[in-house]
C-alpha cells in the first residue's frame, strides 16, 4: 500500500519510518522461516531414525523367526525380504 502512495509518503517525509516497518516485517518473516526450517529438519531426522529402527527390528525378529520356526507355517527368507521391501515403501 505504501508503494502505491509513495508521493504521499515522501511528502510527509516518512520514508525512514516506512522503511523501518518494512525491515521489521522482513526480519519477522526471516525468523519464522528459520524456525520452520529447523522444525522440518528435526521431524525429517526423527522420522528417518524411527524408520531405520523399525526396519532393524523387523529384520532381527524376522530372522529369528526364519531360523526357529518349523512346519508348514514357517516364515521363509523370501517372505521376510518381501515384507521388508514393502515396509520401506
Amino acid at each position: 500500500e505504501t508503494f502505491r502512495n509513495i508521493r504521499t509518503v515522501r511528502s510527509f517525509a516518512a520514508d525512514e519510518l516506512e522503511l523501518a516497518k518494512f525491515q521489521h516485517h522482513i526480519d519477522a518473516a526471516s525468523h519464522l522461516t528459520t524456525k520452520d526450517a529447523y522444525a522440518s529438519s528435526g521431524v525429517k531426522a526423527l522420522s528417518g531414525y524411527i524408520s531405520f529402527a523399525a526396519t532393524a527390528l523387523i529384520l532381527w525378529y524376522g530372522g529369528l523367526s526364519v531360523l526357529k520356526t518349523q512346519g508348514s507355517d514357517k516364515l521363509s527368507i523370501g517372505q521376510l525380504i518381501t515384507f521388508n521391501l514393502y515396509w520401506d515403501l
